[in-house]
């Protein structure tokens, strides 16, 4: 009798454990560890069961050994739901991947949702940070960066704005004989992305960075507008270049996580900045 009943709280198990995956795929994955450790618990409370009314005995291994199997391939095959990685060793591999990266997911898309928020906030109340009346006491780049730290410092990312120092290239007789976009080339974009080299200097000498061989690589993505993401630096580097002002700018975590969002966000408020300045 008590077998039967046995049987029935796994045929319960098993049907409630396919319901579970179909309701919320995502918090059965995170529940998964739980499930198992139930699993193996009515396995044990059943087997002591049923030895103390006497409905199996420990001389009857067989049929122990058949029903560990039994859980054994429950465990695997309903809820570990292997995928065989490597053929000969048959070395099976569960959902902790999966788990994590659901888990990164969500974590990202929550901090994304906030900083938009913060973002739209701070279009809304730009009037209440440029008064008719406000007249800045610092450097225009220290400015910025100031009003960039009312986003920066509510997600733990340091801010620095480095102003492009662009100098005019000298007269060259040669030009005469250039066409227009060659003229262009030496006369407006090649003293921008010299002055991207140049401040790239100072930028990984005041942050320690090490950019090594791909610093003019980093300044072609920059020239063209792109984000230098250095991971290792837990760091970006974010373009913003006009025909009024040329800065870049750092973020950098410090208690907090840098994002992408956190980039694009950091380019629209430098221009709503100028727009307001």
């Amino acid at each position: 009798m008590a077998f039967n009943f046995f049987v029935g709280a796994l045929l319960v198990f098993t049907i409630g454990n396919y319901l579970f995956f179909l309701w919320d795929q995502q918090e059965y994955w995170f529940s998964l560890p739980k499930i198992r450790k139930a699993l193996y618990t009515l396995f044990v409370c059943g087997l002591a069961v049923g030895l103390l009314v006497g409905e199996t005995h420990l001389s009857n291994w067989p049929f122990i050994l058949t029903l560990t199997s039994v859980i054994v391939f429950m465990d695997l095959a309903l809820l570990l739901t292997p995928s065989i990685m490597k053929l000969w060793k048959a070395e099976f591999e569960h959902h902790n991947d999966l788990q994590n990266i659901i888990l990164t997911y969500e974590k990202v898309r929550k901090a994304n949702y906030r900083r938009v928020e913060t973002m739209s906030a701070m279009i809304q109340n730009a009037h209440n940070y440029f008064p008719e009346d406000y007249f800045p006491m610092l450097s225009r780049a220290r400015d910025i960066e100031k009003y960039l730290k009312e986003y920066t410092d509510l997600y733990g990312i340091s801010v620095q704005v480095s102003p492009l120092e662009v100098s005019p290239p000298d007269y060259n007789p040669g030009w005469e004989g250039m066409s227009e976009e060659e003229k262009y080339e030496f006369e407006k974009v090649q003293p921008v992305y010299e002055a991207i080299l140049r401040q790239l200097d100072t930028i990984e000498a005041t942050h320690n960075f090490e950019m090594g061989k791909y610093k003019e690589e980093y300044a072609d993505y920059l020239l063209q507008y792109e984000v230098v993401s250095l991971i290792e630096e837990e760091s970006m580097i974010v373009p913003v270049i006009n025909k009024k002002e040329q800065y870049l700018i750092v973020l950098k975590s410090e208690h907090g996580e840098v994002l992408e969002i956190d980039a694009l966000h950091i380019v629209n408020l430098t221009n709503l900045y100028q727009l307001y300045r």
